[in-house]
């Protein structure tokens, strides 16, 4: 199965515990992990520009818009 950040049900670990029951944490994880996390311990961005998750948004939002306004 496929799961979405923007999910309740993503993030949830065994046992039932969700450690971002909101949004804006899931929000904010999910650009976090991708340009943050990734790089400074990898070397590398986790985002390759593909378009893919933008196309597919339930909420439509656009990565490139959100990134160009941080």
């Amino acid at each position: 199965t496929w799961d979405a950040c923007h999910y309740t049900s993503y993030g949830r670990m065994a046992g039932g515990s969700n450690p971002r029951h909101k949004l804006f944490e899931r929000f904010r994880n999910r650009y976090q992990c991708k340009f943050n996390f990734r790089r400074e311990n990898f070397g590398v961005y986790a985002c390759t520009g593909c378009g893919r998750c933008f196309e597919v948004c339930p909420g439509k939002i656009d990565i490139r818009k959100v990134m160009a306004g941080l």
